[in-house]
């Protein structure tokens, strides 16, 4: 474990250093799991979305899983932390046993998530799979090499917005097969939530105008859709479908855990939600994001200047 990661720890005080500590052992122990300690390679021109969370990676998912020949089903999150064979067997509907059979017969990650998404797309009859996880933004680094035909895009949206939908996140565990709130929600802060906002963008930023990766502001997608998904459907070689713009608030989906994080990213689009941060945050609030994040923020263009802070109720 770094001393960097020690030392921050160390400030953020005991039940955070403990949560930072206990991730960081479970990533160094998924590390060195034969499934990933060679990851293996997967030759599918897969899609991946990906950014911090609650920053729309759902929504444009919901748009390109309109299109013809793209298939997304819900987050897999086995790219990233070890496989837990209850929640993918909960939140795609899967038989467990049906889950096990497919990961004792791999070696790798990579193949086996390129089996298990390719077979998703074809039940569909689609010729083309697209995992969103946003937590993959961190792992990009190894991804870009397991599959190295695959395309990503990375959402960003202003952190301030992002901190509050974070804030108000209901949590989801799986309880006898199904997947449900968490009776217990845990404490998060403006600091906490605007320091994982930092690393996540940060982490998608290191591969800005790479040839493989697309960049969407979300504001951009809700302002101006049709033509922010013109440009991704130009980026993934794809023709652009006018029902990719159609919702249907009433589709049922085979998968259960589909939508259990954001119930309403298959609805109309809704401007509305740029911009909650000013009657959200309080002028302390806004205080603690610019100390941890208002560097990333003026980066990202989102402020000219500090006077932003003074706005808020």
């Amino acid at each position: 474990m770094s001393e960097s990661v020690i030392g921050a720890a160390a400030r953020l005080g005991p039940r955070v250093s403990a949560r930072i500590v206990r991730a960081e052992l479970r990533k160094s122990a998924m590390r060195l799991h034969p499934l990933y300690a060679n990851p293996g390679v997967c030759d599918d021109d897969g899609i991946f979305i990906v950014g911090c969370g609650r920053s729309g990676t759902t929504l444009l998912r919901e748009m390109l899983d309109r299109h013809s020949n793209i298939a997304s089903g819900p987050e897999t999150q086995f790219l990233r932390r070890m496989p837990n064979i209850k929640w993918i067997s909960a939140t795609w509907g899967m038989p467990v046993d049906e889950v096990k059979r497919r990961l004792a017969a791999h070696t790798s990650i990579a193949p086996f998530a390129g089996e298990f998404l390719r077979d998703y797309a074809h039940s569909r009859k689609k010729k083309r799979w697209l995992d969103k996880t946003p937590g993959n933004v961190t792992e990009l680094h190894w991804l870009f090499t397991a599959f190295p035909n695959a395309r990503f895009i990375h959402v960003i949206r202003d952190g301030r917005d992002v901190v509050c939908s974070r804030r108000a996140f209901q949590r989801h565990d799986v309880r006898k097969g199904k997947v449900v709130v968490k009776a217990r929600q845990r404490e998060t802060s403006v600091a906490n939530e605007s320091a994982w906002w930092v690393k996540a963008v940060s982490a998608g930023l290191a591969f800005r105008n790479h040839p493989r990766v697309h960049e969407v502001r979300y504001e951009q997608l809700l302002e101006n859709t049709e033509r922010e998904v013109r440009a991704v459907c130009e980026y993934l070689h794809e023709p652009f479908e006018p029902a990719m713009l159609v919702t249907n608030a009433h589709k049922t989906q085979a998968e259960p855990g589909r939508l259990h994080h954001t119930p309403n990213a298959n609805q109309p689009i809704d401007i509305s939600r740029t911009g909650a941060w000013k009657t959200k945050m309080s002028r302390e609030d806004c205080l603690e994001f610019h100390h941890v994040a208002g560097a990333l923020l003026a980066h990202l263009e989102y402020e000219p200047d500090d006077a932003w802070i003074t706005s808020a109720t």
